[in-house]
């Protein structure tokens, strides 16, 4: 064959005859035991058989059907950053090679002088370094005009295709053992299970077993009462949560359900839940998962990873979550999960369930059973005796039968704010300086018309004019290496001139944002800053809030008691403080999904729409509101409060 360009001289090994280097067997011992990744073993291989033919290069090529030859790895001792010449070549000659045992010997040629070798040699087939249908070859350059040194080197390169017979099988050998591993694992903990007689006891069981077995710094097993199985194998809400709860935590006996890692634990199982799918901390960027609560566990408890696994349950879904957290505790280094720990919890996961689920079904509170014990005496009743103590018994029996039968409207009481549709928060859009305001609370403003305050940008146009002399020195250099034929100095002018260009763009950008608009038109109703000009802002700092007063709502907020009598339609009305003889009506738009705390209760936030809107309607006033709940009887509406508190003290 004939090259373009003649290998680099250095002292040939081919000329002395191909005399074995010392230390030739001790290299090919080493990768022999090699049990890294394919990619290190493949850069180790083309390590070792250059330095034992004495190549000048030397590259392994992959050959796939779906795509060309693609470099994997190098060999380049004399580190020439250039791809060799003769790579083209020697993915020519791939199906020649491919088809014949051995090392390939071609000749490599400038013109028409001889200038060395190039030995081809097909890797076996190996389903360690390429699952798919992917070949691997070697090829390496050396040079040298003795044919029989280079032939002793081609059948010393075709010695090495042992090495990797021996690493696949070594791979082989370590997946085997791997699945037995499990395989062990898994027997082993549904043994410790099976000897569980409580629900809670398996629980615990199962959590210090995958603590211990994977080093974890914490296990914690969360159960939902929605996705339960009753009896008769549907879904069965047993307890009145509708989360998930905390059942067992490793090396711990009893749990707090005020403690803060309680509450965060369970907002991470009850994430895991509603997402139906396993959630790690850090979170893949290949799993588009949310991890908003994972995060914040690892933030506030000293985790460094951590992985929750749904558990399911025959056709009640999601019924449990196995949440593992790992750091370096106790002075053990940190442990990373791998691919592998969090296959093998998923499987402990798939097989614990089923006799989780039983026990737990088995260890329920049994209903509260009614009570069909009578009082008899109603002959003491039915008498001639006692006349007005049974006048006063047939008075309050009357009173009860009224206040049983009778109904009455029903009404939601809460308080109330009022807010704009809509508003706009006008940021700064860059550290620096305020230099000028234009507007204040109350004045009006037009959207993407009225200026509202301008930063300094002196600073900034000072940098822009750096960056353009900057970028068209960078181009001047490019011209001048252009000239001397310096296609690297070209290309690397080019680059920094490009990156510096990107720069000034950005900072005239900065300086077209230094006039704050509104993208809504409206009243500023929050930003007094005109007499703090020079002040200071940070980028994302808040400066001016923009809202129209001619589009008002209300946020009510109903008690947690009877937020859930509350749907989207009903009608209600309102009266501010300001004005508590004027009525409002409206009607329900939205209920927020998540309670909040305000004025130190526990509230749900409703979103009204006003029937009208008066002229003297501003944003954030308060006052008292009433929703309109349909009717009831009158024993429910005045005894409602205490029977459920009763309800809470006694667990009824």
């Amino acid at each position: 064959m004939s090259e373009s360009e003649t290998p680099k001289a250095r002292p040939p090994s081919l000329a002395s005859g191909g005399a074995p280097r010392p230390g030739r067997l001790s290299a090919v011992e080493a990768l022999a035991g090699f049990d890294g990744p394919p990619p290190a073993f493949l850069a180790n291989l083309i390590a070792m058989q250059g330095a034992m033919v004495g190549a000048d290069q030397g590259v392994v090529l992959r050959f796939a059907p779906e795509s060309g030859p693609q470099l994997t790895a190098s060999y380049n001792p004399q580190r020439d950053q250039l791809p060799p010449s003769w790579l083209g070549a020697a993915a020519k000659h791939a199906p020649r090679v491919f088809a014949t045992p051995g090392t390939t010997l071609l000749e490599a040629r400038s013109g028409e002088a001889a200038t060395g070798w190039l030995l081809l040699l097909a890797l076996p087939a190996a389903v360690s370094l390429d699952p798919g249908a992917g070949r691997f070859m070697s090829a390496l350059c050396v040079t040298g005009d003795d044919r029989a040194a280079a032939e002793r080197a081609a059948r010393e390169l075709g010695s090495t295709v042992a090495v990797v017979k021996a690493y696949d099988a070594r791979c082989e050998a370590g997946r085997r053992q791997d699945g037995i591993d499990r395989l062990t694992e898994s027997i082993d903990l549904l043994a410790a299970l099976g000897a569980s007689r409580r629900f809670r006891e398996a629980a615990m069981t199962l959590c210090n077993e995958v603590a211990s077995r994977h080093h974890a710094h914490r296990v914690s097993l969360g159960w939902s009462p929605r996705g339960s199985r009753g009896p008769s194998g549907g879904v069965a809400t047993s307890g009145g949560g509708g989360g998930v709860k905390l059942v067992a935590m490793s090396r711990t006996e009893r749990v707090n359900r005020r403690m803060k890692l309680v509450q965060d634990l369970e907002a991470a199982m009850e994430e895991t839940h509603d997402q139906d799918t396993e959630v790690a901390w850090p979170s893949p960027p290949e799993l588009p998962v949310v991890s908003r609560d994972h995060a914040a566990l690892t933030k506030s408890h000293g985790s460094s990873h951590v992985v929750s696994l749904p558990l399911r349950h025959g056709t009640a879904g999601v019924v449990a979550v196995l949440v593992v957290e790992w750091s370096a505790v106790d002075g053990r280094p940190e442990t990373t999960p791998g691919p592998d720990v969090i296959e093998r919890l998923r499987l402990l996961a798939e097989l614990a369930t089923p006799l989780l689920a039983e026990l737990h079904d088995r260890d329920r509170w049994l209903p509260v059973k009614a009570r069909d014990a009578a009082r008899r005496g109603l002959g003491h009743v039915l008498g001639s005796e006692y006349t007005w103590a049974k006048l006063a018994a047939v008075a309050l029996l009357a009173a009860g039968l009224w206040m049983t039968l009778a109904r009455g409207t029903d009404y939601v009481k809460s308080t109330f704010v009022t807010e704009a549709t809509e508003r706009q928060l006008v940021t700064a859009p860059f550290a620096g300086y305020l230099d000028a305001v234009h507007v204040g609370p109350g004045d009006r403003v037009e959207a993407g018309v009225s200026v509202l305050a301008e930063l300094d940008t002196a600073e900034l146009r000072l940098e822009a004019a750096r960056l353009s002399a900057e970028e068209a020195s960078l181009r001047q250099r490019a011209e001048r290496a252009r000239g001397e034929r310096d296609m690297a100095g070209v290309r690397v002018a080019l680059a920094e001139a490009a990156a510096v260009a990107a720069q000034g763009d950005l900072v005239r950008s900065q300086i077209e944002q230094a006039s704050l608009r509104s993208g809504l038109a409206g009243v500023v109703v929050r930003g007094d800053l005109k007499r703090q000009l020079g002040r200071a802002v940070s980028e994302g700092e808040t400066l001016f809030e923009v809202a129209p007063l001619d589009a008002l709502r209300a946020e009510l907020y109903v008690p947690e008691a009877r937020a859930g009598e509350v749907t989207p339609g009903m009608r209600g009305e309102l009266a501010t403080t300001t004005y508590p003889d004027q009525r409002v009506g409206f009607r329900v738009v939205r209920i927020e999904p998540a309670a909040r705390v305000e004025q130190g209760r526990n509230v749900f936030a409703v979103e009204v729409e006003l029937d009208r809107q008066p002229g003297w309607m501003r944003p954030g006033m308060t006052g008292a509101a009433r929703i309109t709940a349909g009717e009831d009887r009158y024993l429910t509406l005045w005894t409602r409060d205490a029977v459920n508190w009763l309800r809470m003290k006694l667990w009824l």
